[in-house]
């Protein structure tokens, strides 16, 4: 008996030994680290709320070199693939990590930057739960106000989307360096311009005062890109949500037809790939409450949402 077990112990060393390598070092954890268990619960809420919190529109904004640009967001593209690109990641000072939004109980990636630099790239979340269908675009955080909520909202409700936040104020920087709708050269349009190459249809949340378009909650426009059936049901959504709405498309509004975003570069990527594009613009009203962000992020996924594919009709935890 004392040899079998002095031979199974030789065994069980061997075996050991056998899962290192020559220099005695444990294997290295896989690189792609998608199918980890998510790290933390976490409000998404609040962890968009954080970030826009951290912004100022007196920042002294530069714009990413194109090499960077194009490095971000191919490693992004890798997460959008489903891997984790860790090292890419932490080579650009990002890291993804793993979350479950604690409001739906849904997994999501956040690619962001552990230590804050105030380079102005961004944030990224992935909706983990479907296939990427949807990217919901907020270029203007803290200079439209309250944006980032009513994304995170819809966001929610549309499993398998991405949320890509602007990491400046649209006045950041000198010659509006920091205007992320409408400069090619920001961060914010590299990452969008990775999803357009991927066929992923974009919807963009601006805001507007109440006296640029009075008597108006929303307006609903396309850009450069003709009117769907996508664009009018969103418009019908809205406005069955009790909320005062305007087609740009079909409006004799002066006020209304400014908000065309015809200038808008993400927009134009977006027309020239045959794309479709949303660009919903909100007055202040209708970001105020929490009431009237709930009402107009479920009319906007009700009519995003993909074919034969209800809305998730989450409820907070709270």
């Amino acid at each position: 008996m004392a040899s079998l077990l002095v031979m199974t112990a030789a065994v069980a060393v061997l075996l050991a030994v056998g899962l290192r390598d020559p220099a005695g070092r444990a294997d290295p954890p896989p690189a792609d680290a998608s199918r980890r268990s998510p790290d933390a619960t976490a409000d998404l809420a609040q962890l968009a709320r954080t970030f826009v919190g951290s912004l100022a529109k007196d920042h002294d904004y530069v714009p990413p070199a194109p090499a960077q640009r194009t490095a971000f967001s191919a490693a992004v593209g890798r997460v959008f693939d489903g891997s984790v690109p860790t090292e890419d990641l932490a080579t650009l000072g990002y890291a993804a990590t793993r979350r479950v939004d604690g409001a739906t109980g849904r997994e999501f990636v956040e690619v962001a930057e552990p230590v804050p630099t105030g380079r102005g790239w961004g944030v990224v979340y992935v909706d983990t739960s479907a296939p990427i269908h949807r990217v919901v675009q907020v270029p203007h955080p803290l200079a439209d106000l309250d944006t980032e909520l009513v994304a995170v909202d819809l966001f929610r409700r549309l499993p398998g989307a991405v949320l890509l936040i602007a990491g400046t104020h649209r006045k950041a920087g000198t010659d509006g360096a920091g205007d992320a709708a409408h400069r090619t050269d920001h961060m914010f349009d590299a990452l969008a311009g990775e999803l357009t190459r991927r066929r992923v249809p974009a919807v963009q949340i601006h805001g507007f005062h109440d006296d640029t378009v009075p008597d108006t909650d929303v307006v609903v426009a396309t850009g450069r890109t003709t009117p769907d059936a996508t664009a009018h049901r969103t418009a019908d959504a809205l406005e069955a949500a009790d909320l005062r709405t305007c087609r740009v498309w079909s409006s004799d509004n002066p006020a209304c037809s400014r908000l065309a975003a015809l200038t808008n570069v993400q927009g134009h990527t977006a027309a020239e790939a045959g794309l479709p594009f949303l660009h919903i613009e909100l007055s202040r009203t209708t970001r105020d409450t929490a009431d009237s962000r709930h009402r107009t992020a479920a009319a906007l996924a009700e009519a995003l949402s993909p074919p034969d594919t209800p809305a998730d009709k989450w409820w907070p935890r709270s």
